[in-house]
């Protein structure tokens, strides 16, 4: 899943081994009378071995960021 190079990147698609840790939060998604998403999707955190972690957010019209992150653990 990580490319040893030094621009790491994470692929787009793929199955996560064990050393991949995602870190989701809950959050309802509630849609308009046309079917749109009023709110914006929550963030997705990716880590891997604790070395390289990114936030993935989405946004309510489908755009998405990668940015350097860190992982909250409850």
């Amino acid at each position: 899943m990580i490319d040893e190079a030094e621009d790491q990147v994470l692929l787009r698609q793929g199955a996560l081994n064990e050393s991949i840790i995602l870190v989701g939060k809950n959050k309802a998604i509630k849609y308009d009378c046309l079917g749109r998403p009023s709110s914006t999707i929550t963030s997705l955190v990716f880590s891997h071995d604790n070395k390289f972690e990114r936030i993935v957010c989405i946004s309510r019209i489908g755009r998405m960021r990668v940015l350097p992150g860190k992982i909250e653990y409850k």
